[in-house]
């Protein structure tokens, strides 16, 4: 699939759940592909069409827009503290159901899922599975709100359901395939990286940055 041009410091939703994605193109030139990237998805791999050149525009033209963000900005922040802070009282013993109905605040269940970067009903952040994994019947409430789609949600461990033996038998081929196809493009995109510079003295390949050189 295609994407339009993105800012470095907001990728596109299709990529939101995925850890340190920015640092994996940061340093891709035009027309150069990605390592392979996981996703709770499935696997990507990303080539750079283009690069558009960073500007400055001038502050008429982004006056009404710098405004906005700043407001939103600070909002977030007045959230944030207020959502720390009902997860202070919950750790304390208070009710969730009585702190819910003190602040007008809507408790909804996902359901049981698997855990990783995407909640059912919440939304993908690149923190979720780190998040989910810490948390246990002892500790059912994570340590700070979880920023998605524009919102702060806090997160309590309801339930956990063991690992279905039979869906992880009949799964295990495909997950050992994948993983395989996954090591050999790394082994791969490694073995072509280590053996680059002596077959371009070798002149064995040469290689084409500038669009006159081709």
């Amino acid at each position: 699939n295609n994407v339009d041009f993105f800012s470095v410091s907001k990728p596109p939703q299709e990529f939101s759940s995925i850890k340190n994605f920015t640092e994996m193109i940061l340093d891709l030139q035009k027309n150069e592909i990605s390592k392979v990237i996981s996703a709770d998805n499935g696997y990507y791999l990303v080539k750079v069409i283009d690069i558009k050149p960073a500007y400055m525009p001038k502050l008429s033209a982004i006056e009404n827009d710098v405004k906005r963000r700043f407001i939103e900005s600070q909002t977030q922040i007045l959230a944030s503290k207020e959502a720390q802070a009902i997860i202070e009282r919950l750790k304390s013993g208070e009710s969730l159901d009585k702190i819910a109905k003190e602040k007008g605040i809507k408790i909804n269940e996902t359901g049981l899922f698997k855990p990783g970067n995407t909640i059912p009903r919440i939304g993908e952040s690149q923190d979720a599975a780190g998040v989910l994994f810490q948390l246990s019947t002892n500790k059912p409430y994570a340590e700070k709100p979880l920023f998605i789609n524009n919102a702060y949600f806090i997160l309590k461990l309801k339930d956990v359901s063991k690992p279905d033996e039979k869906d992880f038998a009949a799964q295990k081929a495909m997950y050992k395939k994948i993983l395989i196809n996954i090591k050999r493009e790394e082994a791969l995109q490694t073995w072509l990286e280590g053996n680059k510079a002596a077959m371009i003295k070798e002149k064995r390949v040469s290689i084409k940055k500038n669009a006159a050189d081709l």
